[in-house]
């Protein structure tokens, strides 16, 4: 396993000063963006690709500054086709969305569903990289053109699948073995070195002495990111493309999580003891890296604990792993500014500690990003640093020694986070955060809050042994669905489940246990103030049922256009009548679900904001989610969010 580390325990107060390189490199990196001469025998090539988390897309994020940190590197990498600081020969920069967002090459023109739950279009993702890179070594050469527009590659995704994937189109009558993932990347070579063969012939400059490639991703990005450097390494011969050889001198993860397939949560929560959210292309990425990857710096999230976000740690030579105070997209960004009442500018953004030091560390790598002082005003400002974030940073890592293996640094990051909830246990309402939250922000924050109060009354029942077991139940076996439903509002599903089989309390219970039997602080500790305005609670806000993007709704308006829920459904039937209720709204429906094609259905941003979905959707609470959740769901939970809580440990792989 690869060598574990602590955050910094100390940040400086100003992007700025936080981004500071050594004189030396950035002298090197000044002399190295001297623009290639139009007859320059020579040209570095440099790659860098940049995969998108779950539920993350760049055209869709821009507009309310709730872009991730994958977003914020890729705006400010160095390329041939940008303009002023940011231009460099021979450097590519390639955006691939997250899963679940809309993605053209792979036919996705809406959100899925499928996507964000399980990963589907994950592959498709990697592929379009690949193609990708491909078209960057034969700009390199050939110069301003491009081998496959992206119709070719939306066509190569489809044949891939087909060629490669498909088992009903094989003809066994064949002589030739169907293609594998290798041979089908041989065939693909040997088309672009029979294109190159014929541009070097018209244009034998410049020579390219080797190609670098960077790889970004968070989330289920990261896992991405990993499954290419696999793919690309088989898609290479003996480690050239075009007889060029190719390194991935950098890969950046933010919280690599898999879930692809079923989650490892259904291995916890039903009789599929096989799901552990590693299926088809996230397979491998169980493997050590191949040795094509020079460094790898990946950043986990200390305070994540939902069962469908495992980690899977990274195996493999000159691996460094740190653990960062915040949940998962504390880690890679994606929360807008004030959600959950937290972090009111991007400076005070807790994702942006991470982001400063992936970027520096990507610099120092080696990749082409834009130096701080290169960078113009709009870009800056996706760097912002407040210096009251860097204040109770500071703070919070004065807090303890940081030192030890995972589970340790993990447990320490724990305590203090106890010590917050125990602080505002029994008036969570009394918050700052929940203060400056929205209406549906309080109702998560509150309900989960309550959760949490009874999670902890079974637990302490379970420290003494157990709630006494009514006459009748002696009789039969213990039933793991008993009361469930009745006891939705009492304590999650697994605290209900452990309290009905009287599990002794495990490891990070004991914890939890000696944090709450403690005394509270009189006030708020000036270390925990980093955990109540600047983490975020990724628990509370997690629907397993329920709407939760502008997209997600304005879709499910349209459904309702075409067939009207019953009054046995009442939130929705609530939302339909709002929305027929207002006239524009209405008027827009009717008008969208006039079109044929399904193309013609998808809205459009701007027509997702005049839907008024704020206010057409009520507040949703638990006691809507029965008629929102499906059957696989109740798996999990009985309300509309995850069963598994507070007092839970994150699911770590390898295991």
């Amino acid at each position: 396993m690869a060598l574990i580390h602590s955050a910094p325990k100390v940040i400086e107060d100003s992007a700025e000063k936080e981004l500071a390189l050594p004189t030396s490199e950035i002298i090197k990196r000044v002399c190295s963006s001297e623009p290639a001469s139009p007859t320059s025998c020579k040209l570095d090539v440099a790659i860098s690709l940049f995969f998108d988390g779950t539920n993350n897309n760049m055209e869709r994020d821009e507009a309310d500054l709730s872009h991730s940190n994958i977003v914020r590197l890729y705006k400010v990498h160095k390329a041939s086709d940008r303009v002023s600081a940011l231009f460099k020969s021979g450097c590519y920069a390639i955006y691939i969305p997250g899963v679940g967002t809309r993605f053209k090459a792979n036919d996705e023109l809406r959100e899925t569903a499928d996507g964000k739950a399980m990963a589907k279009g994950g592959q498709a993702r990697i592929l379009y990289a690949l193609l990708h890179t491909y078209n960057a070594v034969y700009d390199a050469i050939v110069g301003g053109k491009d081998w496959l527009n992206e119709d070719d590659i939306a066509e190569k995704i489809k044949a891939y699948k087909r060629d490669v994937e498909q088992q009903n189109n094989y003809d066994p009558q064949m002589r030739q073995p169907r293609p594998n993932r290798k041979s089908w990347f041989a065939d693909l070579r040997e088309e672009l070195n029979k294109k190159l063969e014929e541009a070097r012939q018209a244009k034998p400059k410049p020579m390219i002495p080797a190609i670098k490639v960077a790889v970004f991703g968070f989330s289920r990005g990261a896992i991405e990111a990993r499954a290419f450097c696999y793919w690309l390494d088989a898609a290479l011969d003996h480690g050239r493309i075009c007889g060029i050889p190719v390194e991935i001198n950098f890969l950046g993860l933010f919280d690599s999580v898999a879930s692809v397939g079923l989650a490892n949560s259904a291995s916890e929560t039903t009789i599929l003891w096989f799901a552990n959210g590693h299926f088809d292309w996230a397979a491998e990425t169980l493997k050590p890296l191949p040795g094509l990857v020079k460094k790898t710096v990946h950043y986990i999230a200390a305070h994540e604990q939902r069962m469908n976000f495992p980690i899977t740690r990274v195996l493999g030579g000159n691996v460094s792993e740190y653990i960062y105070p915040g949940v998962h997209s504390d880690i890679g960004g994606g929360y807008g500014m004030k959600d959950q009442g937290r972090a009111g500018s991007i400076g005070k953004m807790l994702s942006q500690v991470p982001l400063l030091h992936m970027y520096k560390a990507a610099v120092m790598a080696g990749v082409p990003l834009a130096l701080y002082q290169e960078m113009d005003d709009r870009l800056k400002v996706d760097f912002e640093l407040d210096a009251e974030l860097a204040k109770r940073w500071n703070l919070y890592m004065a807090a303890d020694a940081w030192s030890g293996s995972y589970e340790e640094l993990i447990n320490a990051n724990m305590r203090l986070y106890y010590r917050y909830r125990r602080f505002y246990l029994n008036g969570f309402e009394s918050s700052k955060a929940f203060q400056g939250a929205s209406a549906q922000d309080q109702e998560d924050l509150r309900s989960y809050n309550a959760l949490l109060l009874g999670d902890l009354k079974l637990l302490k029942e379970r420290e003494k042994g157990g709630r006494p077991r009514p006459p009748e139940r002696d009789r039969f076996p213990i039933n793991d669905n008993i009361d469930f439903q009745a006891n939705a509002k009492l304590a999650n599903k697994r605290a209900l489940s452990r309290s009905d089989h009287r599990s002794k309390p495990d490891a990070i219970e004991n914890i939890a246990l000696k944090v709450f039997d403690a005394p509270a602080d009189a006030t708020l500790p000036p270390e925990l103030q980093l955990l109540d305005e600047h983490v975020h609670d990724s628990l509370a806000g997690f629907y397993l049922a329920g709407y939760v993007t502008k997209e997600e709704k304005a879709d499910r308006l349209l459904e309702m256009q075409k067939k009207p829920p019953s009054t046995n459904d009442p939130y929705d039937r609530k939302v339909y009548e709002n929305a027929q209720a207002d006239a524009e709204v209405s008027a827009l429906l009717k008008t969208k679900g006039a079109f044929r094609k399904d193309r013609e259905r998808v809205f459009s941003p701007g027509e997702q904001d005049k839907l008024k979905t704020d206010k057409v959707f009520p507040v949703l609470t638990d006691a809507d989610a029965p008629e929102l959740r499906n059957r696989l769901i109740t798996s999990q939970t009985w309300t509309r969010r995850e069963g598994g809580g507070y007092l839970k440990e994150r699911y770590v792989f390898p295991d």
